[in-house]
């Protein structure tokens, strides 16, 4: 009745709001209202009254009444928070983690902002581990630039623990590889196992950054070494029961071994992956798998397999919300609808592939696929539209400063120009005509006579 009695009077206050839950204060006084609570005189109380919210929605996660469930975990983390920070932030990378994996990028934002709300009295460490995830954040969104930046600032920061610089080094290493820039990628990689040095000490974080140093060794050309690392990195994840990881690992030999033309290894590869994925339900790295078996099958022309995979993939992404994924699988798919002669069906992906590079602000994928398109167009007689794409791809690859792949594509849509010459109807035109001043030649002469 007492409770009954004072949400009564809050809601006659101008700003009291109804919601789902009843009824909430709106942000402006919200705000005012939070930010008081935070001063160093009233943290005592304020801890407190966060941990019987806290111990009301553990009652609530558990009976699933009258809040949903995600909605009380999130509500949950934010007054751990509240009660006890190294706690609360423990449990923000656990829903963080959860809501990444499942490509929710949306929920992490929800959630890196609710904990932003702590900013006045965040401590360093956990403002740490916020800022670092902020990185991971950034990069999943594409934008290398902001996750530079966030990264580099906790390098520069004397304080961070040893475990994390090591990690912030290898998701530093990861922009520059997804910028392209594969020097620069394996300094960073390189200075993160010096930081580790030969202890034995986080043996999944070594893996993690052999794998990642042996993905830049091999776009750098340097194969043997790539292999070394891809296999140690296969090694450290089994010893320590990271099956997951280890198929990550595993899928990437695969594709070395393919790029070697190596399929007997390639496929042992890919199956060893899918027995690592097997014990776990990872239905993100099946995904990964498929589209890999559709690739070997492809370089075996077997196309009904191939694209069998292909769409196992295509349709696992899309449940996942992965849009880079889908547009990688559906730009595979264009070479087999073009083997099958189905010339409809491979324009159609090759846009929807570009459409989603674009989405996601992959400009080098999709210059790769515009040209790739403009090939198609020419393989069907459309030159027309097979000029526009190669010009679209060369404006990117210009962009982009990929100077040898703007040549390529320069060369070859010169080559295009060259082979267009007379259409069919002009020579046919030409002909006729010929003909005709011929039969006026042979009258005028027979005139004559």
């Amino acid at each position: 009745d007492w409770a009954q009695q004072k949400c009564n009077e809050f809601a006659e206050l101008s700003f009291v709001v109804p919601s789902n839950n009843g009824w909430q204060i709106h942000d402006t006084a919200r705000n005012y209202l939070f930010n008081g609570w935070l001063k160093s005189e009233h943290l005592s109380d304020f801890a407190s009254a966060n941990s019987r919210l806290v111990e009301f929605l553990d009652d609530c996660i558990q009976n699933s009444t009258g809040y949903t469930f995600d909605f009380a975990q999130r509500a949950r983390m934010f007054h751990l928070i509240g009660m006890d920070q190294k706690a609360g932030i423990e449990d923000f990378v656990r829903l963080f983690q959860e809501a990444r994996h499942q490509f929710n990028l949306s929920e992490c934002e929800s959630l890196i902002k609710l904990v932003h709300e702590y900013d006045p009295i965040l401590e360093q460490s956990p403002a740490r581990i916020l800022k670092y995830h902020e990185g991971k954040l950034a990069y999943d969104q594409r934008n290398w630039n902001k996750a530079e930046q966030a990264l580099r600032e906790i390098i520069e920061d004397q304080g961070a623990s040893g475990e994390l610089q090591i990690k912030v080094l290898n998701r530093l290493g990861m922009v520059h590889e997804a910028r392209r820039e594969w020097p620069a990628a394996i300094d960073i990689y390189q200075k993160a196992l010096q930081t580790m040095g030969s202890n034995g000490e986080h043996i999944d974080l070594k893996a993690r950054v052999f794998h990642n140093l042996g993905i830049a060794k091999r776009e750098s050309n340097e194969l043997t070494e790539a292999e070394d690392l891809l296999n140690e990195s296969v090694r450290l994840h089994e010893a320590v029961g990271s099956y997951r990881s280890a198929a990550t690992a595993y899928n990437s030999l695969g594709n070395l071994y393919r790029q070697l033309n190596d399929s007997k290894n390639a496929i042992k590869a890919y199956e060893n992956a899918l027995a690592c994925v097997e014990k776990g339900d990872d239905k993100f790295r099946t995904s990964q798998l498929s589209n890999n078996l559709g690739l070997m099958y492809g370089d075996m022309t077997d196309w009904d397999n191939s694209e069998k995979y292909f769409q196992e993939s295509l349709e696992i992404k899309k449940k996942a919300g992965d849009t880079l994924g889908q547009a990688n699988t559906l730009n595979n798919l264009v070479r087999v609808y073009q083997s099958l002669d189905l010339g409809d069906k491979a324009i159609e992906s090759a846009q929807e592939a570009i459409k989603l590079f674009n989405t996601v602000h992959d400009e080098f994928s999709m210059a790769k696929a515009k040209r790739n398109l403009a090939k198609l167009y020419h393989s069907m007689g459309k030159d027309k539209q097979a000029r526009e794409a190669f010009a679209d791809a060369i404006t990117t690859f210009d962009q982009l400063k990929e100077i040898d792949l703007s040549n390529e594509t320069r060369a070859e849509q010169h080559a295009l120009d060259e082979k267009i010459g007379i259409p069919w109807w002009a020579w046919t035109a030409i002909g006729v005509f010929g003909l005709l001043i011929i039969l006026i030649i042979i009258v005028l002469i027979l005139a004559e006579l």
